[in-house]
């Protein structure tokens, strides 16, 4: 991730931390079993996330996993006991322009000016700066967020 993609998605995650976007992190897991020499073997699995804070002059974020409590618990120890995750290893889930309802275009053409509109996209998770295209965001699954 180059530098001013990071800046472009800190941006973004700013604007959308009222309206808890969710993403995706990995942690390191294990099936309890073991290699050859006998050490554990970790592997990477992801999660389902909502970003709960950022902070911008570290990058460090703050999550909460979508799933059971042992789900929420694991992450939250990952994060209190290992090391913080940080803008550059959250992906969010965002709605493709194309995934508009017509209700939802409908309820865009009242608004007058920029901010409204933007805040629009932000609250109902639209990838206005198409983050999507650029890597920087995956696609939501349908249903991951109702629509108004």
């Amino acid at each position: 991730m180059t530098k001013e993609e990071k800046q472009l998605l800190i941006k973004d995650l700013c604007a959308r931390l009222p309206y808890d976007v969710k993403g995706r992190v990995y942690a390191e897991t294990t099936k309890g079993e073991y290699d050859i020499n006998g050490d554990m073997i970790f592997f990477d699995s992801p999660f389902d996330v909502t970003l709960d804070d950022i902070n911008t002059s570290t990058e460090e974020i703050h999550v909460v996993a979508i799933g059971n409590e042992d789900t929420v618990d694991f992450i939250e120890d990952q994060q209190i006991n290992g090391q913080l995750y940080t803008v550059d290893e959250f992906k969010p889930y965002l709605r493709p322009m194309s995934s508009m309802t017509e209700e939802e275009r409908k309820e865009l053409s009242y608004y007058e000016n920029s901010v409204q509109i933007t805040d629009f996209y932000y609250s109902h998770h639209i990838d206005c700066r198409f983050m999507i295209e650029k890597g920087l965001a995956l696609e939501a699954k349908e249903g991951m967020y109702k629509t108004k």
